[in-house]
C-alpha cells in the first residue's frame, strides 16, 4: 500500500500547477538530509521528519546564536547537527540521558552536554547569550513554564527561539480523521490522539507575544510553518509507519528511490510554497524568536557557564568537588555520567546508587 501510493504520487505530482514551484534549494536541502540520515534508522527519512527539519533549517538559519548558547531538548542531536550546519552551541541539554550518551558520540555541535528538566532549568538567570529548543518545547509537561525558564536565563540582548505545534497537528491528522468519518470507532479515534502528544493547550500567535513580552522580551515575532496541505501528506505517511510498521527495517533500495522521487516531486515544492500555503491554508507549527529587552551584559556573557549552574530543587550555588556537583544550601549532590552532569530532580531517586558507583 505504501509503495503504490507512493508511486500514484510521483505519476501525478507533473500534472500538478501548485507542485510546479521553484523549489532547487528544498531539493538540495532533502538531499543533504537525506544522506546525512540514510544510516541512522528508518525514522530519520520519513516524509515528516525530512519536511519538519528541512523547514527548521530555513527558520534557524538567520538565527544569530551568540554565546553562550544553551539548547534544549536536543535528543541524539542528530536534528541540531543538520539544522545548525557547522555553527557551535555551548551546551546542549535533554532530559534522558541515554540520548545525550548517544549524541555524545555522533559529532552533535556541541561543547558540552547537561541533563535537566526545561520546565527547571538550572541556571541563574540572564546566563545565556542565545536559547533555543528545536521541536522540543511541546513535549513539556508545561510549555508555558518551559518558555518562561527559557526567557529567564537568556540575557539581555540575547535570542529566543522555538518551534511549537498548532492544535491543526491533532485535528488535521489524517487518521484521526478518517476514524471520526467512519463514526464506529470513537474510542480509537481519542486513544490514537493521546498517543500523539501530551495533552497540552495550543497557543495562537497572539498569546506567544504577550507570553514572551510579560518575560521581558521584544521583537516577538510568530512564523507559520509546514502548511496544512503539507502537514496532512507527511503525517499521511508517518501513521502509515506508525500503525502498520512500514518502516520497521530500512527502505529496500526500491522503496528507497521511490521516496526520494516523492521527497523531490512533492515535499519540495510544498516546503518552498510553505508561507504562502500557511497564510492560505493554515499551519500545523509556529516557530517563535524574540529578543529580550536590555543590553548585553559583555562581562557576564564571557563567565564560565558551568560556574552560574544551581541547584534544580532550591537554586542555590552549585560547587563541582572530586567529580561531582554539591549544593552550597540542601547539600544534594549530583552526579557526572560519562562527563554528563545530572541536574534535574527527576532522578533523585538513583543519585545515591550512581555516587556509590563512582559515576
Amino acid at each position: 500500500m505504501f509503495d503504490s501510493f507512493c508511486a500514484l504520487c510521483n505519476r501525478l505530482a507533473p500534472e500538478e500547477d501548485d507542485l510546479q514551484a521553484d523549489c532547487e534549494n528544498e531539493r538540495e536541502l532533502i538531499a543533504q538530509l537525506y544522506k546525512d540520515s540514510k544510516n541512522c534508522g528508518p525514522f530519520f527519512v520519513t516524509p515528516l521528519i525530512v519536511a519538519t527539519r528541512v523547514r527548521a533549517r530555513i527558520n534557524y538559519a538567520k538565527m544569530n546564536i551568540a554565546e553562550p548558547s544553551l539548547e534544549i531538548g536536543i535528543g541524539t542531536g542528530l536534528t541540531a547537527r543538520f539544522i545548525l550546519s557547522d555553527r557551535h552551541v555551548n551546551i546542549g541539554s535533554d532530559l534522558f540521558i541515554h540520548d545525550l550518551v548517544e549524541a555524545k558520540g555522533n559529532g552533535a555541535p556541541y561543547g558540552g552536554l547537561m541533563a535537566f528538566d526545561m520546565m527547571n532549568i538550572p541556571f541563574l538567570n540572564n546566563t545565556f547569550g542565545s536559547v533555543f529548543s528545536i521541536h522540543s518545547i511541546y513535549h513539556a509537561e508545561d510549555k508555558i513554564t518551559a518558555i518562561r525558564e527559557m526567557a529567564r536565563v537568556c540575557s539581555p540582548g540575547g535570542t529566543l527561539c522555538f518551534d511549537d505545534v498548532s492544535s491543526n497537528v491533532v485535528s488535521e491528522r489524517p487518521f484521526v480523521l478518517a476514524l471520526n468519518d467512519l463514526r464506529v470507532f470513537p474510542k480509537s479515534a481519542n486513544d490514537f490522539v493521546r498517543s500523539i502528544l501530551k495533552p497540552q493547550r495550543y497557543l495562537e500567535p497572539d498569546e506567544y507575544r504577550e507570553i514572551l513580552r510579560d518575560c521581558g522580551c521584544d521583537d516577538v515575532e510568530v512564523i507559520p510553518s509546514i502548511s496544512l496541505p503539507l502537514l496532512k501528506i507527511i503525517y499521511f505517511f508517518y501513521d502509515l509507519q506508525r500503525f502498520f510498521e512500514v518502516y520497521s527495517v530500512l527502505p529496500s533500495e526500491r522503496r528507497a528511490k521511490s521516496l526520494k522521487q516523492f521527497l523531490d516531486c512533492v515535499i519540495a515544492p510544498l516546503l518552498a510554497r510553505d508561507r504562502e500555503l500557511c497564510e492560505k491554508e493554515g499551519a500545523g507549527f509556529w516557530f517563535v524568536h524574540g529578543t529580550k529587552r536590555g543590553h548585553p551584559d559583555l562581562e557576564g556573557a564571557s563567565a564560565d557557564v558551568i560556574e552560574r549552574a544551581v541547584c534544580p530543587a532550591c537554586r542555590s550555588r552549585l560547587v563541582f568537588v572530586a567529580g561531582i556537583f554539591h549544593c552550597t544550601s540542601c547539600a544534594t549532590k549530583f552526579p557526572v555520567v560519562n562527563g554528563i552532569p545530572i541536574l534535574s530532580t527527576a532522578y533523585f531517586p538513583s543519585f545515591n546508587e550512581l555516587i556509590e558507583k563512582g559515576h
